[in-house]
């Protein structure tokens, strides 16, 4: 994870990179990170949408049901 943070603190921009933070955190339960991570990087590269099913499914762990049908119904758009 150290690495993750430093690369992310070097070249900030790169959607990737906190993707795979995003996962890491979502893999440790840390849902509330995972799903900042994953916004961030849609918001570098909105080209992403698989990852609006993946946040869907951490929004559905997190009984914010709201929000994982949200993010469900642009999957499918």
């Amino acid at each position: 994870m150290d690495d993750i943070n430093k690369a992310i603190e070097l070249k900030d921009g790169i959607a990737e990179l906190y993707l795979l933070r995003g996962s890491i955190y979502a893999s440790t339960k840390k849902y509330d990170l995972s799903i900042q991570d994953y916004t961030h990087a849609l918001t570098l590269n909105p080209a992403l949408t698989d990852i609006y099913e993946i946040r869907g499914h951490l929004y559905n762990k997190k009984k914010n049901y709201e929000n994982a049908l949200k993010d469900c119904d642009k999957v499918l758009q």
